[in-house]
């Protein structure tokens, strides 16, 4: 699977085989985007290079079982004005 970049597109796979769920990027930020894998890694993209090394490695806290598994991420549009603060959500639903 690819991301689209500033130069083209960027081969994109987690170390679990999965392709990405979501790609976001900070206000204001115009060279880094944040790609994360349903199996719980976030990788930044820099200027349209793929950082090698995951930004955050939640996998072993992340289930991908059915359709389980991280599936978004959210920056704060007061991000520049305000302390970095990272929030995460993790929950499991019992059907």
């Amino acid at each position: 699977m690819s991301i689209p970049g500033p130069s083209g597109t960027v081969p994109f796979k987690s170390p679990g085989g999965f392709g990405p769920t979501f790609v976001a990027g900070p206000p204001g930020d115009t060279h880094r985007v944040f790609v994360g894998t349903q199996d719980g890694y976030i990788y930044v993209i820099d200027n349209g290079v793929l950082q090698p090394t995951p930004f955050l490695d939640l996998h072993t806290q992340v289930s991908t079982y059915n359709e389980d598994g991280m599936w978004s991420l959210a920056f704060d549009p007061g991000l520049r004005r305000q302390p970095p603060l990272l929030r995460l959500l993790l929950r499991q639903l019992e059907l």
